[in-house]
C-alpha cells in the first residue's frame, strides 16, 4: 500500500522552498539622499550628486529608470509620460556594486530655455537586475525624488480644506489626541506648509504646542494633502481648549484655523465625583452628629446608687 503525503503539505513546503529561494537571490539597494531639492533659470544646467549602494552580501548590476509623479490625496502616482523632467535628466548608465559597495553617481538637469515656470517631479528608480540561471529572484528597487522649481510667474496660493481630530471627536480623557489638516495648493509650485498647533485654556495660557509638517512634507500644484499632527506627552491637561493651528507656506503667509475641545481625565472626575459627595453630605452627617450630641445631654442622669 502506497501513502501519499496530504496535497496541503506539499503545497506548504513548496511554498516554503519558494520563498526561500526567494530570499536567498533578493537584492536590496539604497539610494540618497532620498529627496532632491532643486530650483532653475529657464536655460540652465544643474548639477548634483546621489549614492547607490549594494546592500547584499554578493555583486549586484543596478539599472536607473525615471518617472514623473504627482499626488492625488497625498499619496505619490507616478507615470511613464515622456518629455518635460523625465527628458531633462541626462540619461544614466547601469552599475555594478560589490558586496556592501557604494558609488556616487553625477547627476545633471538640463533645463529648457521654454520650461514653464513651476514645479516640475521626478523620481530617479535604481532597480536591481533579475538573477540569472533560471534562479528565483525578488527585483527591489529604491528612488531619489526629484523637486524642481523653475523660476518665472510663479503662483503661490494654498488654503486650508479642514481641520479636526482624528473621529472628529471632542471629548478626550488624556493625551495623546491626534488633529489632521487638509491643506489644498492651488499654485504651480510646490509648498511645504510648516507651523505650530497650540492648546490654549480660557484664561490664555498655553497648554501645549507641537510643531507641524516637521520634515516639510510637499503639497504639489493643484493637489491637496492631509498632514497628521499629534499632541502628545504626559502634561496634565484639564477642561476646555482651544486647538490654534498657525502654518506658514511660500512668502511668509499665514493659514490658520481652530477648534475647541474638552480634556477630562477620568481619574479626576472620579476624585471630583468623590468630593462632591463628600461635601454634599457633610452638612447632612454634622446635622445628624449635633442631633446626637443634643439627645445625650438632655437624657436625664439615673442616680447613683450608694453601696
Amino acid at each position: 500500500m502506497t501513502t501519499r503525503p496530504p496535497v496541503f503539505f506539499i503545497v506548504l513546503i513548496g511554498a516554503a522552498a519558494i520563498a526561500a529561494a526567494s530570499f536567498l537571490n533578493a537584492q536590496a539597494v539604497t539610494v540618497g539622499p532620498a529627496k532632491l531639492e532643486v530650483a532653475a533659470d529657464p536655460g540652465d544646467t544643474v548639477r548634483g550628486e546621489m549614492f547607490v549602494i549594494n546592500e547584499t552580501d554578493t555583486a549586484a548590476t543596478f539599472s536607473p529608470s525615471i518617472q514623473q509623479f504627482t499626488e492625488e490625496e497625498g499619496n505619490k502616482v507616478f507615470n511613464d509620460l515622456e518629455g518635460d523632467i523625465a527628458s531633462w535628466i541626462a540619461p544614466l548608465k547601469p552599475i555594478t556594486l560589490a558586496p556592501g559597495a557604494q558609488q556616487n553617481i553625477p547627476l545633471t538637469i538640463n533645463v529648457p530655455a521654454n520650461a514653464s515656470p513651476g514645479g516640475h517631479f521626478a523620481v530617479i528608480w535604481w532597480n536591481s537586475s533579475p538573477a540569472k540561471g533560471g534562479q528565483l529572484s525578488v527585483v527591489t528597487r529604491a528612488g531619489a525624488l526629484v523637486y524642481l522649481t523653475v523660476s518665472g510667474e510663479l503662483t503661490r496660493s494654498a488654503r486650508i480644506l479642514a481641520f479636526g481630530t482624528e473621529g472628529g471627536r471632542s471629548v478626550f480623557g488624556s493625551l495623546p489626541i491626534t488633529f489632521s489638516v487638509l491643506v489644498r495648493n492651488e499654485g504651480n509650485g510646490y509648498e511645504k506648509p510648516q507651523g505650530t498647533l497650540s492648546l490654549i485654556n480660557l484664561f490664555g495660557g498655553e497648554g501645549m504646542r507641537v510643531a507641524v509638517n516637521e520634515f516639510g512634507s510637499q503639497v504639489l500644484p493643484q493637489s491637496q494633502k492631509t498632514l497628521p499632527i499629534e499632541v502628545a506627552g504626559d502634561r496634565f491637561l484639564f477642561g476646555p481648549y482651544r486647538a490654534k493651528l498657525d502654518l506658514v507656506y511660500g512668502d511668509g503667509v499665514h493659514l490658520e484655523a481652530q477648534k475647541w475641545i474638552f480634556v477630562v481625565p477620568l481619574k479626576a472626575v472620579a476624585w471630583m465625583i468623590a468630593v462632591l459627595i463628600v461635601l454634599a453630605g457633610a452638612p447632612w452627617g454634622i446635622k445628624k452628629y449635633n442631633a446626637w450630641i443634643l439627645r445625650k445631654a438632655t437624657q436625664p442622669r439615673e442616680p447613683r446608687r450608694r453601696s
